[in-house]
């Protein structure tokens, strides 16, 4: 649902966008525009919903972003939505493990004293864990 009413959303920027267009605005003006508010919709608490979407959905806003590229609205190496869903989720999952006044830090399980290796291993495992827990956490609006 909130995949739909975010493309639905997002397609009145692209009409916003167009008239931007018509009084002159640079490429690079599009793409900043783009990015902080499209890409910004598409990914607000994506930690929390990305897991919801369904192929249908996660396609139609694929489709939705390569067209914005095809319009030269957004810069042609923008990842896929998964693929900002993934970078999200890794962002927040860093905030939560090096803020220890996150409200979601104490979740985790103590710091270990394990070589690199291992560590890299524990941070991936812990990083699917963190995933899981947000996923499952009722947001309240």
């Amino acid at each position: 649902m909130f995949a739909r009413s975010s493309s639905n959303s997002c397609a009145q920027t692209k009409y916003a966008l167009r008239i931007l267009r018509a009084y002159g605005l640079s490429d690079s003006g599009f793409r900043n525009v783009f990015r902080s508010v499209v890409v910004a919709k598409i990914t607000y608490v994506s930690c929390a919903w990305s897991g919801l979407v369904n192929k249908r959905d996660e396609q139609r806003i694929d489709a939705f972003l390569r067209r914005n590229k095809k319009c030269g609205f957004c810069q042609p190496d923008l990842p896929s939505f998964q693929e900002l869903c993934d970078t999200a989720d890794e962002q927040l999952f860093d905030k939560i493990q090096h803020n220890t006044h996150q409200l979601l830090h104490y979740l985790l399980p103590p710091p270990s004293t394990l070589n690199q290796g291992q560590s890299d291993i524990t941070s991936h495992v812990l990083s699917l864990y963190c995933r899981t827990i947000l996923r499952s956490v009722k947001y309240v609006h």
